[in-house]
């Protein structure tokens, strides 16, 4: 795979502008940013110039956005993280929009395919019984994990 994508877990707003600091969004822009975060958010990592400013024309068209650095905006040269914010269908429609795009858009196009078709099985997840127990596999883990170290253990 070209890209690496995963899906951010942003739950307030300082969560977000912690993100989008992390990626050297400005803080006036974060400000403006943090508000519009959506139902989906997904960080990329990796992307030239020319494919983030598409990007950010193509959500914005779609009532969803990207958030970079400003200073990558300017650049001709180099890669740079962004962060799309959308929801499903302003991603759908994203995604057939950059099957025709040159800069690496099209192979991100089906990477991010991918990742959502997988992403929306994540979030519908699993109901199992066991006993008279449910367990659904779409709700956040709980780990628990028994460590017996003592010299009798191990016979």
């Amino acid at each position: 795979m070209r890209y690496t994508i995963r899906a951010l877990n942003i739950k307030n707003r300082q969560e977000g502008m912690s993100e989008f600091e992390k990626i050297g969004s400005t803080l006036p822009g974060q400000k403006i940013m943090v508000d519009k975060i959506f139902p989906l958010t997904v960080k990329v990592k990796g992307l030239k110039p020319t494919a983030i400013n598409i990007l950010k024309q193509e959500m914005l068209a779609r009532n969803g956005d990207v958030v970079t650095s400003r200073d990558i905006l300017l650049e001709k040269e180099g890669t740079a993280d962004i962060i799309i914010e959308g929801t499903f269908k302003s991603f759908k429609g994203l995604i057939d929009k950059l099957k025709v795009q040159p800069f690496g858009l099209k192979d991100l196009s089906e990477e991010l395919s991918i990742f959502l078709k997988n992403h929306r099985k994540k979030l519908q997840g699993r109901k199992y019984i066991i006993g008279n127990r449910k367990f659904e596999t779409g709700s956040p883990p709980l780990i628990m994990g028994i460590l017996n170290v003592t010299p009798d253990s191990f016979f």
